[in-house]
């Protein structure tokens, strides 16, 4: 018998063999939500079988027996929002049946034989932000089709290098740009925007220097900090009552936040409605929105890319 609580939630084997008697003690345990069998001699009727569990969401099959027979039971699973096939036989056929899942958020094939033709299969997995295809049989080109997902986050390795990094980012910003097709925005629209920008991140950039050496000598004084926040805010940003974040908190990053950001693209929402997508030194992409108010532009907001773009604070 299997030694797990009463009422397991997450449950980790390593490297044993499970019996038709544990698999059956499993699916005793409804409460079960994420099952890890690393190195386990597990196959696909096994899997089959503990898909029924009712709460099952991470299911981690890392250099186990299973196969591309078993994906389409996986891929009944509901609630299912993290998959990790690292180091099995499967070579994407399978995938197929993912299609159109509606949770579904990571997706590993490390090291499997998944390879250009699943791109299609993957790419039609909508609330996908992250799939590992380091030592998979995917070649550049395919790495490249798959930018055709619009918020997918794809794990390269160093075996592609950082160029196709940088060319997977510009082409999935490009098949996924909401400007309008013909679209060119007036003389002078495009730097005018990019200066509110550029502005915004020099003068927080220079707060949050200051804010850190300030803390280190008088970490009791508030006096300077929160008004000066204001003032940049009310400057270079649109009127409106910001609850969290800044400016009214005093959060602050060392090095400077924005000062590690780098430009990736400007989507025209409309002639006075604009994003601006960049990048910063981890790779986390950030969109920023511009609204013209009046003759000005001015920040609205910021949203992150993760599991999809999610607001974050300015």
């Amino acid at each position: 018998m299997l030694d797990v609580p009463a009422r397991p939630r997450f449950l980790d084997f390593k490297e044993r063999s499970f019996s038709a008697e544990d698999i059956a003690f499993l699916l005793s345990k409804p409460s079960i939500r994420g099952l890890t069998f690393t190195g386990c001699a597990i196959g696909d009727d096994a899997v089959q079988a503990l898909c029924a569990l009712p709460k099952l969401e991470r299911l981690w099959l890392a250099a186990s027996a299973v196969t591309d027979a078993v994906l389409p039971a996986i891929a009944r699973i509901p609630a299912l929002n993290w998959l990790v096939l690292d180091h099995t036989g499967i070579t994407g056929t399978g995938l197929a049946a993912f299609a159109g899942h509606a949770k579904l958020r990571h997706l590993s094939l490390r090291c499997t034989k998944a390879d250009d033709a699943c791109v299609r299969h993957i790419a039609a997995i909508p609330r996908l932000s992250h799939v590992d295809l380091q030592g998979s049989a995917l070649t550049p080109d395919g790495m490249l089709a798959l930018a055709i997902h619009p918020t997918v986050r794809p794990g390269i390795g160093k075996a592609f290098g950082p160029d196709l990094a940088d060319a997977f980012l510009r082409e999935q910003r490009r098949l996924a740009s909401r400007t309008p097709p013909g679209f060119v925005p007036a003389a002078g629209e495009a730097q005018a925007l990019l200066d509110v920008l550029q502005g915004f991140w020099e003068a927080i950039s220079a707060w949050e220097t200051q804010l850190a050496l300030d803390l280190k000598e008088t970490p009791d004084t508030e006096e300077w900090r929160q008004p000066a926040c204001a003032a940049i805010f009310d400057r270079f940003c649109t009127p409106k009552e910001r609850t969290f974040g800044r400016p009214h908190a005093l959060s602050f990053s060392s090095p400077p936040e924005y000062q590690r950001h780098t430009l990736l693209d400007v989507e025209w929402l409309s002639a006075r409605k604009a994003c601006v997508y960049t990048r910063d030194h981890c790779g986390k992409q950030s969109r920023f929105l511009l609204l013209k108010k009046g003759s000005a532009w001015r920040l609205d907001h910021k949203q992150q890319l993760f599991d999809g773009w999610t607001t974050a604070y300015l």
